[in-house]
């Protein structure tokens, strides 16, 4: 425990000067560590405090789509940046939501594109209904599209699904259980708390990266 100390104290003497007197013959002043001071605080001017931002990079998304593949990435992880953008921008509109969000349920729905219907491009599992009411299975040119929306044909694709205030209860709260309720309904898909179970292990794989 000497050494130790001894050690510590010959840095600070490094640092600061002899903790002792030594020196210059002045002691040291107790170190003082404030908080600086803004122009704008310096005039009375309340300063907004910075909101912390809560991102994936498309390389993140990469990274967990390979190690969800087992070193070989799904299709989808081809759109690491459109899913990257759609999980941002959804985050940053609804704090309660891990902006892997949309990678994960790419992969919940489809595998992240390799059990999805041949030529759909559609990983989500996105319905599209025709003009007598019938529902079927959306397609897309690409990935891209079915993601972000637009194309050719205006598409929403996933972002004008999830945009579209069907949803916002549930992703204002965090309630997952409400969002598959709705997105993938019990009636047709596996039950819910078993939909949420595996929706919460698929995000496992974008956090593996993160210090």
């Amino acid at each position: 425990m000497f050494d130790f100390l001894t050690k510590i104290k010959s840095t600070l003497n490094n640092l600061w000067g002899s903790m002792t007197g030594g020196g210059q013959g002045k002691s040291p002043e107790p170190l003082r560590v404030a908080k600086p001071v803004s122009a704008a605080q310096s005039s009375g001017t309340p300063t907004p405090t910075p909101q912390q931002t809560n991102t994936i990079s498309s390389e993140q998304i990469q990274q967990g789509m390979s190690d969800f593949g087992g070193g070989t990435a799904p299709p989808i992880g081809t759109a690491s940046a459109s899913l990257a953008q759609l999980g941002n921008e959804l985050a940053q509109r609804y704090p309660q939501l891990d902006p892997a969000f949309v990678a994960a349920l790419a992969l919940r729905e489809s595998g992240g594109g390799a059990n999805m219907l041949e030529g759909s491009n559609n990983p989500y599992g996105i319905m599209s209904y025709d003009n007598s009411g019938s529902r079927q299975l959306a397609s897309y040119p690409d990935f891209e599209t079915a993601t972000l929306g637009g194309g050719q044909n205006n598409q929403q694709g996933l972002r004008g699904t999830l945009f579209s205030g069907a949803y916002d209860d549930a992703f204002k709260s965090g309630d997952l259980e409400q969002f598959f309720n709705t997105y993938s309904p019990p009636s047709e898909n596996a039950p819910t708390a078993q939909q949420v179970a595996d929706f919460l292990q698929l995000l496992e794989y974008f956090k593996r990266g993160e210090q």
